[in-house]
């Protein structure tokens, strides 16, 4: 009975409109950072997926020599006079293919390189008093910071392109929607029945007070985290079909941006971690909603608190260090 409530009227239709919109936005997103066939096909046939790090030394130091052979011609070319030349597209491709290998290649050896001077930055920071006060956070966190990431050292990570990982977890939009919807969806449940004076007539009943507010708050999780799964899964799906996503196998810290996760964690076990965390975090921002609107009797006030807690939320979190 909650659920049909929920979704009678214009609900359905708002939520779904919203869906449309961020699908068809992250596709537009995405225009950008998809790659073309041609280049994939090289990339894919130039790239060595390993994580024995003298192997990728040795493929830094050949692709570094390529990028020196495409730097000295294009000098050749620009002291000969010949600034009207164009690259054919062939040579555009491979030339992008090799940069991009570069990158990648750096950012795998640099995480080697992190994991192994984490012990010594520690250190470091430890010799400074206001780091090493016994019983401060910041020495717990260092300490903490060096034990997790000692274990880290036989990790094998491997070069991946994370260019629409970073992309997707970059799209604010989604996590907008979100929010919207769960604000909705708990106006819904509790703000109608606020207004009219139903809900004090329910809390009368024998199971309309906490017996029938757990229902409700149930319902509108569940409905939560199925629309966490529908947004997030669009876009996940979008990303791997239009610009690729990591093996699910492959360790993530390959790619520089995930590489202070202080644990063993592959491409899969991220993308199902960020489902877990989203659909966490929407439940219990419905779970917030619903009890300023309960405790309001559904008032447009609550919109108006609800709506600049989370703008002020939003922004720290855009524009705090």
């Amino acid at each position: 009975y909650e659920l049909r409530k929920l979704f009678s009227g214009r609900m359905k239709w708002l939520l779904l409109l919203m869906f449309a919109a961020n699908f068809v936005i992250y596709y537009l997103y995405l225009i950008p950072v998809s790659p073309v066939k041609e280049e994939q096909e090289l990339y894919e046939q130039m790239v060595n997926r390993t994580g024995d790090r003298s192997a990728l030394e040795r493929e830094l130091v050949a692709v570094e020599a390529q990028i020196d052979v495409l730097e000295e011609e294009a000098l050749r070319r620009l002291e000969s006079g010949e600034t009207d030349y164009v690259p054919s597209e062939e040579e555009e491709i491979r030339s992008n293919v090799v940069y991009k290998l570069q990158e990648e290649y750096r950012e795998v050896l640099g995480f080697y390189s992190f994991v192994d001077d984490v012990e010594d930055r520690s250190r470091n920071l430890l010799s400074f008093s206001i780091f090493s006060k016994e019983g401060s956070f910041s020495k717990r966190n260092i300490e903490k910071t060096a034990e997790d990431f000692a274990g880290m050292r036989g990790v094998e990570a491997e070069p991946q392109d994370g260019a629409g990982l970073e992309r997707m977890q970059n799209f604010p939009l989604t996590d907008v929607l979100l929010l919207v919807a769960v604000g909705m969806l708990s106006f819904q449940i509790f703000g109608t029945e606020g207004r009219s004076g139903m809900q004090k007539l329910l809390n009368t009943t024998v199971r309309g007070g906490k017996k029938l507010r757990l229902v409700k708050v149930s319902t509108v999780s569940i409905c939560i985290i199925l629309y966490v799964l529908a947004l997030y899964g669009s876009n996940m799906w979008q990303t791997g079909t239009f610009v690729g996503l990591p093996d699910a196998g492959a360790e993530i810290h390959g790619i520089m941006e995930f590489r202070n996760i202080p644990f063993p964690c592959t491409a899969g076990e991220y993308l199902l971690l960020t489902l877990l965390w989203k659909a966490a975090a929407a439940c219990a921002a419905g779970m917030l909603f619903q009890a300023v609107i309960y405790r309001m009797n559904g008032a447009k006030a609550a919109w108006i608190i609800l709506g600049a807690g989370t703008a002020l939320s939003f922004l720290c979190w855009f524009y705090l260090p």
